[in-house]
């Protein structure tokens, strides 16, 4: 089954809330897409849930590298397809929520 996945599904899931329904669609091993959009979301949410503190307040004392640290936010949206911006995003995400 294709699904288009929105931020807020990795951002409750990194909060702790909602996990199950992560894991079901990563072990489900549904097709999982993804836009630049939510890429762009999910990097500006990873800061505010990791720091705890808002994004331009990391950015502003310099400490961006240091709330990543080792850990590679990216990662969890490497099982994803990303739709990119040549892609007409509106039609094919209505076909694969046409298609559920």
């Amino acid at each position: 089954m294709k699904v288009f996945i929105d931020t807020s599904i990795f951002i409750e899931y990194l909060k702790g809330n909602k996990i199950e329904l992560y894991e079901e669609l990563i072990k489900q091993q549904h097709n999982l897409y993804i836009n630049q959009v939510v890429v762009s979301e999910f990097l500006f949410n990873y800061i505010k849930v990791i720091a705890n503190k808002s994004p331009m307040t990391v950015k502003q004392s310099g400490k961006i590298e240091e709330v990543f640290g080792n850990l590679n936010p990216l990662e969890m949206l490497r099982g994803c397809i990303n739709l990119n911006h040549t892609t007409d995003i509106a039609n094919e995400g209505f076909e694969i929520n046409e298609k559920a």
